[in-house]
């Protein structure tokens, strides 16, 4: 099977996930998987929040924060390449 081209770079540092875009797929899935679920979600946030009242918007605002963090960690381990130290 033909090795794929990587579009990020990442490392752990201490506990923490690291990752960086090594080309111009990488910045643009990255924007895309970034803005895509927080700007559909905070809208739902913003719909709920009329209707519902402002506490009902706050638990997907914060699903949308939450989706959006998994998104891109599910993209980077998918499309990215461990880096070499």
């Amino acid at each position: 099977m033909a090795e794929r081209e990587a579009w990020f770079e990442y490392w752990t540092d201490g506990r923490r996930f690291k990752a960086m875009p090594i080309n111009w797929k990488g910045w643009v899935s990255l924007l895309v998987v970034a803005t895509a679920p927080g700007v559909s979600l905070a809208l739902a946030a913003r719909w709920l929040g009329d209707r519902f009242g402002a506490l009902a918007g706050l638990p997907a605002l914060l699903l949308a924060l939450a989706l959006s963090f998994a998104a891109i960690y599910g993209l980077v381990r998918a499309r990215g390449r461990p880096r070499k130290t």
